[in-house]
């Protein structure tokens, strides 16, 4: 019984101490990280033309303003977000207000390709 317990003692130890390594948000994200310098500076101001033409790649405007301008006009500048790591070009933006979660890829150049929401 002591051994089962003390057992049970160290693997709640060990796995409080991983959380706080690695962090987690179950509501959409997955592993909690710096994301993308790009995206994090994206979110904070107002959609506009200038948004378009500084963080979206050059190849890909045209098509991301005409499928995401509207969307984004509503939901940016966005303050209050978690983002994921960076993961092969993809960063998972979650907004806390209402828990919706987006995702963001990204070119070889770190810009906006594409928004999946």
């Amino acid at each position: 019984m002591r051994r089962t317990l003390a057992l049970l003692v160290i693997l709640l130890v060990a796995a409080s101490g991983f959380a706080a390594i690695y962090p987690y948000d179950g509501d959409g994200v997955g592993m909690v990280g710096e994301g993308s310098a790009v995206v994090k500076k994206a979110l904070l101001e107002p959609f506009s033309l200038q948004w378009v033409e500084t963080y979206v790649d050059e190849d890909f405007r045209k098509d991301f303003s005409a499928l995401h301008s509207q969307l984004l006009s509503t939901l940016l500048p966005m303050d209050d977000f978690i983002m994921s790591k960076e993961d092969d070009g993809k960063v998972l933006v979650r907004r806390r207000l209402d828990a919706a979660v987006y995702t963001f890829f990204l070119s070889d150049d770190g810009l906006i390709v594409a928004l999946h929401v």
